[in-house]
């Protein structure tokens, strides 16, 4: 776990090889990054979550970006997402992107910038 600052706002970033199964596990990495560290923002690894997340009908994504929300958090999942053939996951990630809150990104740099750039979808 590793915490950057960029445009005043503190990136909790998690292990690639951290798994995150749940919204759980992810609150689990995020409840001192929140409040000892006063984190705002999380970037996730595409490898990192199970592979019914990129499953909308498993309602893991749901419940997962649900307490990110509820907590003010924002995320920023990064990975290679061209290999899922899922139409209504290319529409969720390609809506998310165009928010505030929730982006998927190619790579570190992207998914930072789009976290600590107000203005970002």
């Amino acid at each position: 776990m590793t915490i950057i600052k960029k445009n005043n706002q503190n990136i909790l970033i998690i292990d690639k090889h951290q798994k995150i199964m749940s919204a759980q596990d992810l609150m689990d990495h995020m409840t001192d990054a929140m409040y000892h560290n006063k984190c705002t923002a999380v970037v996730v690894h595409q490898v990192s979550l199970s592979p019914e997340f990129f499953n909308l009908k498993s309602g893991i994504a749901g419940e997962m970006l649900q307490k990110c929300s509820t907590y003010g958090i924002k995320i920023a999942i990064i990975g290679e997402f061209e290999k899922f053939g899922s139409k209504s996951l290319k529409a969720f990630i390609a809506e998310s992107n165009h928010g505030t809150g929730v982006f998927f990104k190619n790579d570190m740099q992207q998914g930072v910038h789009a976290l600590s750039n107000p203005g970002h979808p």
